[in-house]
């Protein structure tokens, strides 16, 4: 059966894993093994650096800013409306937008005029949602730029 270390033994060889100091002597306390540790050794080592925000931006940042060379490609002319349904959208909506004009302006409208226009508003409305695409295109996750 193997031989279990004393607590000094284990002691002694936490603090040679963690400082890098033998202790030899059994019933070294922690503080002189600290101050053995703290005393300047032959090796001339670099002192550690402790974590620093700002070195850690200046080496994260890159060399260039590539926002400042990117140009944005001109985009295409808009084109006209070919769906049916986007342009009899249209045209109700300039319709009811028209009713509403001129009964804000005071032109006695009747109230079947009125109504008209409210119900233009909702064939404006589902006229537009009509006539947006149904299918999803395969090669891509829907957006469009």
């Amino acid at each position: 059966m193997a031989k279990q270390p004393s607590p000094d033994d284990r002691f002694a060889e936490l603090v040679s894993d963690q400082f890098g100091v033998f202790v030899t002597k059994p019933g070294a306390s922690e503080d002189k093994v600290h101050a053995a540790a703290a005393k300047p050794s032959r090796h001339h080592e670099k002192p550690k650096e402790w974590f620093s925000l700002d070195n850690a931006i200046e080496q994260a940042e890159p060399e260039y800013e590539p926002w400042d060379q990117f140009k944005a490609p001109t985009p295409p002319p808009l084109q006209r409306p070919r769906h049916p349904l986007v342009i009899a959208g249209l045209g109700a909506l300039v319709l009811a937008i028209a009713v509403a004009v001129l009964w804000i302006v005071g032109v006695p409208l009747p109230v079947w005029v009125r109504g008209v226009g409210g119900l233009l508003i909702g064939a404006a409305l589902a006229c537009f949602l009509l006539a947006l695409p149904r299918h999803r295109t395969p090669d891509g996750d829907g957006a469009v730029i």
